[in-house]
């Protein structure tokens, strides 16, 4: 007798039967384990829930589209930053990262552009900045900076006053490598 207590001749005699009964198992089976996945998705969102409380961060999931529609449902439709479209599980961990690492590419140049475009619209047009080394730099020893954007590769030789800590002292030299870089004390700073 198979598991459902049907004699194994019942089945091999009717082969109609052994495929509907197989294709029964099958359905059962995977119910079993969509239900046993979806358990699995949610305690997996739990635990990463207490990351993302502690500090949001974005988050990529690679998935088959079954598999995702899971992970949504266990994680409440928690914002997704990416989803890498396919089944990933047999693959090493360089083969995902090769996958994975366009799509963080694609999320903060997507996430830079929306900064860019607030800092324009809401920012600058609402007057709401400060504009030149100095302004900054008193701005940012108050506490009152928000976001700071700095161009790549740009310093300015100099240190912060040891007497006033709302002025800096920069050389008017061309700058060398040997030269302290005020922007790092800015950059500080405003992280702080």
């Amino acid at each position: 007798n198979d598991k459902d207590g049907l004699p194994y001749s019942y089945l091999a005699t009717n082969e109609r039967t052994v495929h509907e009964q197989m294709g029964d198992h099958l359905m059962r089976d995977a119910r079993h384990f969509d239900g046993n996945k979806e358990k699995f998705f949610e305690r997996v969102f739990k635990l990463a829930e207490r990351f993302f409380k502690a500090e949001p961060l974005p988050l990529i999931v690679i998935a088959d589209e079954k598999n995702y529609a899971l992970f949504q449902k266990a994680s409440h439709h928690y914002p997704v930053a990416e989803h890498v479209h396919g089944d990933y599980c047999k693959r090493s961990a360089h083969d995902i990262a090769q996958v994975v690492w366009p799509a963080v590419e694609k999320h903060l140049a997507d996430d830079q552009a929306k900064k860019i475009a607030y800092f324009a619209e809401e920012i600058i047009g609402k007057k709401h900045h400060a504009v030149g080394f100095h302004d900054v730099w008193k701005a940012a020893q108050e506490g009152r900076v928000h976001e700071l954007l700095v161009e790549e590769n740009f310093s300015i030789a100099g240190a912060p006053d040891p007497l006033d800590k709302f002025k800096a002292l920069l050389l008017k030299e061309p700058k060398t490598a040997a030269d302290p870089d005020i922007i790092n004390d800015l950059i500080e700073i405003v992280l702080s």
